[in-house]
């Protein structure tokens, strides 16, 4: 599983439990806690997860231009993900 798959699956679970002013306003001061920013240092020295991070940076950008010029980078996206079973 990825990291993107991760960070989604958390995202909708937590969509699902926040519905309170309070409770969005907690989970915004825990995001910016010293804490949390001393984690996300730490990852960020990794090899390996900066290479996630760019990988799902990559496929968002990809993602919003292709809403910008209405879905064309989806139909690109279905002509490069395939190959099937032809060689």
């Amino acid at each position: 599983m990825s990291i993107y798959d991760c960070i989604k699956k958390y995202n909708l679970a937590l969509a699902m439990h926040i519905k309170g002013e309070q409770l969005e306003n907690e989970h915004k001061r825990l995001l910016k806690g010293q804490e949390t920013m001393n984690i996300m240092k730490e990852a960020l020295q990794s090899p390996y997860f900066r290479l996630e991070l760019l990988q799902l940076l990559s496929q968002v950008a990809k993602e919003m231009e292709g809403q910008q010029q209405g879905g064309q980078g989806q139909q690109q996206q279905s002509d490069q993900g395939g190959g099937g079973g032809e060689q």
